[in-house]
């Protein structure tokens, strides 16, 4: 099952888009990979008019899930004229198209080179016009969102007519080895495709698409406390079009021409 996760703030509708690959969550434009011409099947949205829904934010001005029992949080009233959910209709497939292309092996594997874990957004969740309001903190009135981030918090002060508030992310693990190499036990759990690098008969590159990121694991990830998870139906499945193969600059891809060919 997919799990939507609360960010910390909000950020810019175009700040973080389905089928990114991301190193930072928190900072979708550090490092992070989409290919601008690339469209994925979705599903038909989930719009939600006159949205409103309760949740905390931290001593540090992060907002944080709506089950939080953080000591010194306060609840805050989400209110928007419209939510939408939007995630991909095969999460696996479009991973499998992106990691095959030129365009994206480059990326790949210097994250394998690293060691770096790497994250694919599967959904997002955006809130038009939205407002926020502290329930039990009189300094704080009806405002508008701002998207700008200042120590992962946020300041509720700046006009932003449209923000993504939530996604949906994916593990993603990539790795240089020997094709012989055996599986280890952290590669449970990851579906893995193995690519032929240019130039060496002895390694190959390993991309694992992954399970999807809990609210827990996140609150991990940047350093908030623990909340319990919530969760979304998971994405169905269906294969997408056929498509030539861009090949690749620097490996030589073991996947055929038939593009978002399931794995």
């Amino acid at each position: 099952m997919a799990t939507t996760i609360l960010l910390p703030a909000p950020v810019a509708s175009s700040a973080i888009r389905i089928g990114q690959l991301l190193t930072d969550p928190l900072n979708p434009d550090v490092e992070s990979f989409v290919n601008e011409h690339d469209s994925f099947p979705l599903r038909a949205p989930s719009i939600q008019t006159g949205f409103q829904e309760t949740i905390s934010r931290d001593g540090s001005g992060r907002f944080i899930e709506r089950q939080s029992h953080a000591s010194n949080a306060t609840s805050i009233l989400i209110q928007a004229d419209q939510m939408t959910h939007t995630t991909l209709r095969d999460p696996l497939s479009a991973f499998r198209y992106t990691s095959r292309r030129a365009s994206s092996q480059s990326y790949l594997h210097k994250a394998a080179l690293r060691r770096q874990p790497l994250y694919f957004v599967t959904a997002t969740q955006r809130i038009t016009n939205p407002r926020f309001e502290a329930k039990n903190d009189t300094t704080l009135a009806s405002e508008k969102a701002q998207v700008r981030r200042q120590d992962s918090g946020v300041s509720l002060n700046e006009q932003d007519s449209d923000v993504i508030y939530a996604v949906e992310l994916r593990k993603v693990f990539c790795r240089v080895g020997s094709p012989e190499e055996p599986q280890r036990p952290n590669d449970a759990g990851y579906a893995y495709k193995h690519y032929k690098l240019q130039g060496e008969d002895e390694l190959q590159l390993a991309v694992g698409f992954g399970q999807p990121v809990t609210v827990t694991e996140f609150r991990a990830l940047v350093s908030l406390a623990s909340d319990s998870d919530y969760t979304d139906e998971s994405a169905d499945s269906s294969d997408f079009e056929d498509e030539e193969d861009e090949g690749c600059m620097c490996c030589a891809s073991s996947i055929s021409n038939a593009a978002y060919r399931r794995y």
